[in-house]
This record gives structure tokens, C-alpha cells and sequence, in this order.
């Protein structure tokens, strides 16, 4: 079932049972699978005979996640309330974990301006090594971080692009390895289109087999291997050195991710001045992110709001109310 782990604590039977169950529903399980394999672990360390979860099991459990972001804790506790709830559906007698009250969301994204997005795409641009490294990621980077700004596209989701993915005819990509499970086609424009043949003529050239066959990965090193997002993260905050602008620690910023809050509030931004409203741009702009919800993307609305506040002049007074005022943005 796992190819990376085998279950073996007492619940390892309604475990299997249960991840082939949402896999027939066609979810990405993933997520799921982290969370079974901490619980598999954790049930073997304590010894359990039995497969059925105890306050006091659960209370260890979560004594144990002391380096946990409170945000992680709650995730994992909705896996295995879930999971509870499918076990006692199925005859077995087990508790289910309380969730605990999910804290508002206070992060507020970095937004980078027009003249930074420049700075960071010339600095990209003209970038030379010391010394010349076919393992180095500095061949595909200047396409790369157009990509990510153009599209709103997540690092793992730019990342696992296959050559077969690119459909410049008719201006798409195909997005397929998603955050959420759910493939999505994102438009693209000429500018990132003329971009994407300078960076395929060259890649062309290099002395790599396979390299152009269709479920080869897009973006590669020179050598043709593939690219990891620890190394776009290191190389984007040497980029933001040269641009002088400052990293404000972990979580904070700037980071890769920023790329995309960055292409939300832009977007949304050309969408007010070619005349449509804030607030009916979101599910377009949504659709474009791969959000289930529109929630998830009513913040870019508000901070766009917040940001630019005479574009509020341009939208229906019915709407509003939705634009409550953010403070505290970097």
C-alpha cells in the first residue's frame, strides 16, 4: 500500500482500509500518510494492544509535538479525529480528539512592488558564478521566478511541470501535482511565452538525452537533473541580497512563497484598472490558484483593498463591506 512504510502498530489494518478508501474517491493521500505513519510510530512506542485511542493517549500524543507549530497540532488532530470517527463506524469502540479553537489567521503576505519584481528578474538575469557548476540551478532560475510571479504557481507545483504540461498554442499550463489533489489549467501570456522558447532554445542544446521527451521534467539544472525547492529558496534569498532587500527572518520574509501572494494582489490590481470589480474578480483569480474556496482567496481581495485603497472608488458599494482594513502590512 505504502512503498515508503508499512504499518505494523494495532491500528495498521483501519489504517490501510482507510487510505484505500479515500484513494478510490481519487484523494491525494499524501498528508494523510505523514500523519498515519507519526501515529503507527507513536501507538508502537506505547506499547498499545489494542486499536483505540484514550483521552490520556491522545494527551501524550500531543505533549510530544513540543516543536509543532499550533497550526501543524490542529491538522494532525483533524486527521485523527477523522480517522476515529471512520473507526467507530466500522465496530471498533475508540475516542475521538477534540478540536481545539482554531486561531484567526493574523499573517499578512509580503507584497513585493513592480520595482522589486524588476530588480530581482535583472539581478537573475545578469547572475554569473565564481565558477561554472553544471549542478547549479542558475540555468533555469530567471524562467523559473518569471513563472512563479506570471502564474501564482506554488514552488513544488512549478516544479514538477513536465515538458508535455507547456501548451503555448493555446496559452496554458497544466498544472497537475497539486496542493490540494485537484489538476488545474493556468493561463499564460505572450511576455512568459516569448520567455519559455528563449529558455527551451537552450535547453535544447545541451548534451542531455531524453531531455526534450515529453514526460521529461520542464525545469532542470544543466546537467539535467532535476531542480529542489531548497535550493530555489537558498538562491532566492542570495537574489534578495543583491536587490537589498532585507529578509526579515523565518516566516516573515520574503520568501519564494511570496511570489504568489505577490501575482494574487498584482492581478487583482489589472483587474480593477481594466474596469471589473475587486470582489467579482475573485473566483477568477481563485480558479487561477487551485483555492477550493473563495475564502482562501478573500484575502488577496482585502489586501489588495488595504494596499491600493483607490481602487475601493472603482468598485459597487454593495461590496464594501467585505474590505475590511489590514494593518500592520510589510
Amino acid at each position: 500500500m505504502n512503498k515508503d512504510y508499512c504499518f505494523s502498530s494495532p491500528f495498521s489494518h483501519a489504517m490501510e482500509q482507510f487510505i484505500n478508501l479515500k484513494i478510490a474517491t481519487g484523494q491525494d493521500c499524501r498528508w494523510l500518510k505523514k500523519c498515519f505513519k507519526e501515529l503507527d510510530c507513536f501507538a508502537i512506542a506505547e506499547k498499545l494492544s489494542q486499536p483505540e485511542m484514550t483521552p490520556d493517549f491522545v494527551g501524550k500524543w500531543r505533549k510530544s509535538l513540543v516543536n509543532n507549530a499550533p497550526s501543524t497540532i490542529y491538522q494532525k488532530l483533524t486527521v485523527w479525529s477523522m480517522f476515529a470517527r471512520y473507526m467507530n463506524r466500522n465496530g471498533y469502540n475508540t475516542f475521538v480528539p477534540q478540536l481545539p479553537k482554531k486561531e484567526p489567521k493574523s499573517f499578512v503576505p509580503y507584497i513585493f512592488t513592480i520595482e522589486q519584481i524588476n530588480k530581482i528578474f535583472y539581478e537573475c538575469d545578469t547572475w554569473n558564478l565564481k565558477a561554472h557548476h553544471v549542478h547549479s540551478i542558475l540555468f533555469a532560475m530567471p524562467t523559473l521566478l518569471r513563472v512563479l510571479y506570471s502564474t501564482g504557481l506554488r514552488i513544488s507545483e512549478a516544479l514538477s511541470i513536465r515538458n508535455k504540461d507547456i501548451n503555448k498554442n493555446e496559452r496554458y499550463i497544466h498544472v497537475r501535482k497539486t496542493k490540494n489533489g485537484s489538476e488545474r489549467l493556468v493561463p499564460i501570456s505572450e511576455s512568459l511565452i516569448f520567455t519559455l522558447n528563449q529558455y527551451e532554445y537552450y535547453k535544447a542544446k545541451l548534451p542531455i538525452h531524453r531531455i526534450s521527451l515529453p514526460e521529461s521534467l520542464y525545469f532542470i539544472k544543466a546537467d539535467g537533473s532535476s531542480v529542489s525547492d531548497r535550493s530555489v529558496y537558498n538562491r532566492f534569498r542570495e537574489l534578495l541580497k543583491k536587490c537589498n532587500i532585507p529578509h526579515q527572518g523565518t516566516s516573515y520574509g520574503p520568501r519564494v512563497h511570496d511570489l504568489r501572494h505577490t501575482f494574487a494582489v498584482h492581478s487583482l490590481v489589472q483587474l480593477s484598472k481594466n474596469g471589473i470589480d475587486l470582489y467579482t474578480g475573485m473566483p477568477i483569480l481563485s480558479a487561477c490558484l487551485g483555492h477550493k474556496c473563495l475564502s482562501s482567496t478573500e484575502l488577496y481581495v482585502r489586501l489588495t483593498s488595504s494596499m491600493f485603497p483607490e481602487l475601493q472608488e472603482k468598485c459597487s458599494p454593495i461590496n464594501a463591506f467585505v474590505y475590511p482594513n489590514i494593518y500592520h502590512h510589510e
